[in-house]
């Protein structure tokens, strides 16, 4: 009967768990491709949408640069300051409080430069905390011959733009405190003879760009900024940011990080998935425009066990549901099984004592299914071997 028993209950247990199975593990793994596209397409349209912030902050820097190398203070300086030293100076300090102006109404801007053509700066703003300042005193007025952006625009053609890395700025050989990001976009000035008399110099607040891109968004994504050699412009972790050669020379470089996996995003010129074992990134080049370098890339990292919790969490609970149901089903199944097996066991001894001669024992049953229709059918047949037995001995007698 053992066997009846334990085949009663695997059946039991296999008609309850077999379906639940199939129907959790298809469940599960749509839910996981869903919920894997659902994180990458909003992804991919942050990303999007922060490189049109990036794009649309950089699209009007060129023409304020021309605007202002055309205007009519810049102008009208030029042409006085070869006749009169004393009109130049008067000019000098009106188109020094024009660019001022400009640079109070234009926050994108951190600086404001003029350089004659010896590097000596003629013309100085500096925009702190939103409010521009002119600088005029000689002791500040710094000559930047010798850094790379000012050699590289002497070089330039008339209404050709030079448009540096983006870096942290410096005073000299020494980085300004607290840093400060900038990306430089400089041209070439010229008298209305056509002559060139100094390079002017648009300071873009980088610091403020890269904060419009990362915000302060709590999603499950990690945001950085690097150039396009892999080193950090940007990382939640402050110790790695500025970490190129031309920064902070800290060497941490998103490329040699061993738990992504990014080659191929170093080439690529489009959005791009990369998959590790157990990190998942989004990565975009950023350019400053068509035509123009490129600024690095644009990361969003996310670990799978932090992105896929949700999807972790179902199978937690689909896992203790299963385990509840094993068990409801053993107990149901057993139930089922001894409701069953203990009539044919009580049925099983009795039949066994009638078949050792003993007719007197009636054989009850009290259940309504085939066991106790056996089981009646087997009273019946006592009852007609006892009837036989004493008709054979009355014809004895």
């Amino acid at each position: 009967m053992k066997k009846i028993r334990n085949k009663i209950m695997l059946t039991m247990m296999v008609l309850t768990l077999l379906p639940a199975i199939l129907i959790g593990a298809y469940s599960f793994h749509s839910s996981s491709e869903a919920l894997r596209e659902n994180a990458l397409i909003e992804q991919r349209n942050q990303l999007l949408h922060s490189k049109q912030i990036i794009q649309s902050t950089v699209s009007r820097v060129e023409s304020d640069l021309l605007f202002l190398r055309d205007s009519s203070a810049m102008q009208l300086y030029l042409a006085a300051k070869k006749s009169s030293a004393k009109r130049g100076g008067l000019l000098l300090t009106n188109l020094r409080n024009s660019v001022q102006q400009f640079a109070q109404r234009q926050q994108i801007y951190s600086a404001v430069r003029f350089l004659d053509l010896s590097g000596k700066e003629q013309v100085k703003v500096e925009n702190v905390e939103g409010v521009a300042t002119s600088i005029d005193k000689r002791k500040q007025l710094l000559n930047q011959a010798k850094r790379d952006y000012f050699r590289e625009a002497l070089g330039l053609k008339s209404n050709q733009i030079y448009i540096s890395p983006l870096e942290l700025r410096r005073n000299g050989a020494e980085l300004l405190e607290p840093y400060q990001s900038t990306i430089r976009y400089l041209t070439i000035v010229r008298d209305a003879d056509g002559r060139r008399q100094g390079v002017l110099i648009l300071n873009l607040n980088a610091d403020a760009l890269i904060q419009n891109v990362v915000g302060n968004k709590q999603t499950k994504w990690t945001v950085a900024i690097t150039d396009p050699e892999g080193y950090y412009y940007y990382h939640p972790d402050e110790s790695k940011r500025w970490s190129g050669p031309e920064n902070l020379d800290l060497q941490a470089n998103i490329f040699n990080d061993k738990k992504l996996v990014l080659a191929a995003a170093k080439t690529s010129k489009k959005t791009l998935t990369s998959e590790s074992e157990s990190m998942l990134t989004l990565s975009t080049p950023l350019v400053l425009g068509a035509g123009r370098p490129s600024l690095g890339y644009l990361f969003s990292i996310a670990e799978k066990k932090t992105l896929f919790k949700p999807l972790t969490d179902y199978l937690t609970i689909s896992l203790i549901i299963a385990g509840v149901s094993l068990l409801l089903s053993l107990i149901f199944a057993a139930m089922l099984a001894n409701s069953l097996s203990e009539p044919l066991v009580e049925l099983k001894d009795r039949v066994e004592r009638l078949s050792r001669g003993d007719l007197d024992s009636p054989i009850e049953s009290r259940t309504r299914n085939e066991i106790g229709d056996l089981s009646r059918a087997v009273e019946l047949l006592r009852k007609s071997m006892n009837i036989l037995i004493n008709r054979s001995g009355k014809n004895k007698s």
